[in-house]
């Protein structure tokens, strides 16, 4: 037994854990776990009545700059451990960090996009991933994200391109994914 090896996570989900909780001096226990609790009722809304609180979540992740790493891990890790049907309101709420002015989260999102959201569509039920694909359209016509991270995404959820193997949100290593059936 070694002090340093036991604070290795032993899965890429503690990993992720791992890595909110180093940053969670930046923002304060209670407030990441405040802002995780909300993530979870967003989780839990339709995509009808989830706009106001994805507008307030929205506004306590701007005017927190400096949690910004803590919140972007911990929206990654929420998309990547709720169940299929709960997905939708949580990549909306990712979309608004990212398109709103004066964000860090579109610098600190955009090396995730391939790997998160291809596990998003790819475990999400039939009924949503068309409005999933609505939103990676809006995203790359509106150069959102460059066609340099877009042109990856498509090329999976078209069948070109396997699944990226499957990691915690902050980088910590999982399962191979298998090859996915083209969008349509």
């Amino acid at each position: 037994w070694s002090p340093a090896r036991s604070l290795r996570p032993p899965c890429a989900e503690a990993a992720v854990l791992a890595q909110v909780a180093a940053r969670r001096s930046a923002m304060g226990d209670e407030m990441l776990l405040a802002y995780s609790a909300e993530l979870e009722e967003l989780a839990k809304q339709t995509k009808a009545n989830c706009g106001p609180t994805i507008q307030t979540l929205t506004g306590i992740a701007i005017q927190s700059a400096t949690a910004a790493p803590a919140i972007a891990d911990l929206l990654c890790q929420k998309l990547q451990s709720l169940p299929g049907q709960k997905l939708l309101t949580l990549a909306y709420l990712w979309d608004s960090l990212t398109r709103t002015k004066a964000s860090r989260y579109k610098e600190l999102l955009a090396p995730r996009v391939v790997r998160v959201m291809a596990d998003v569509y790819d475990r999400a039920p039939r009924d949503i991933r068309p409005s999933l694909m609505k939103l990676f359209n809006v995203w790359r016509s509106a150069d959102v994200y460059p066609e340099r991270v877009m042109r990856p995404l498509f090329d999976i959820l078209e069948g070109r391109a396997p699944l990226p193997e499957r990691r915690g949100a902050a980088g910590g290593q999982g399962a191979a994914a298998a090859p996915r059936p083209a969008a349509r």
